[in-house]
């Protein structure tokens, strides 16, 4: 039987990020990067992906702003918030909080959260490139197992900051 498709998870978090504190209205301070998110391999050239099966090929663009006070590190994908984190030298970590999203039924939710590793870079030839793991945390949905786990390769170019 083949899963819900992975990428509904976080498809369906940009949709969320309204409700969470997402903004309109203009650029807020941060470096802001264009990145796209594609399931990882692994080393055989499998998908890296175990909340489908088969595993489920996904690519989605995003601009998100970092946006730093010191070595602390805040996330923002589209406008609304995704993760905290650290930056050491050009060693980004970051971590999401727990999000819900309702599948359609009432009695279906999938709880999930973000990890992700990357080396950033900064001014004209600045780049982004790390890997996001989604931790599937609780799922009510039979569709969706609870405890699995899908990973994205996260890379782009650093498009500027806004002060």
């Amino acid at each position: 039987m083949a899963h819900a498709r992975s990428s509904l998870v976080l498809s369906s978090f940009v949709a969320l990020l309204p409700m969470i504190g997402g903004c309109a209205g203009g650029e807020l301070p941060g470096y802001y990067y264009e990145l796209t998110l594609e399931t990882s391999q692994n080393a055989s050239g499998g998908l890296k992906d175990e909340c489908n099966d088969p595993p489920v090929a996904s690519k989605e663009v995003y601009e998100y702003r970092l946006v730093l006070s010191g070595n602390n590190a805040q996330i923002y994908v589209d406008g609304g918030f995704l993760a905290t984190g650290a930056l050491a030298l050009a060693d980004l970590t970051y971590q999401s909080p727990i999000y819900t999203e309702n599948r359609g039924r009432p009695d279906w939710n999938v709880r999930w959260a973000i990890r992700g590793d990357a080396q950033v870079q900064f001014g004209s030839s600045g780049s982004w490139t790390g890997e996001e793991r989604i931790d599937v945390v609780n799922s009510t949905d039979p569709e969706v197992p609870a405890g699995c786990a899908y990973w994205y390769d996260v890379t782009g170019t650093y498009i500027g900051e806004v002060e």
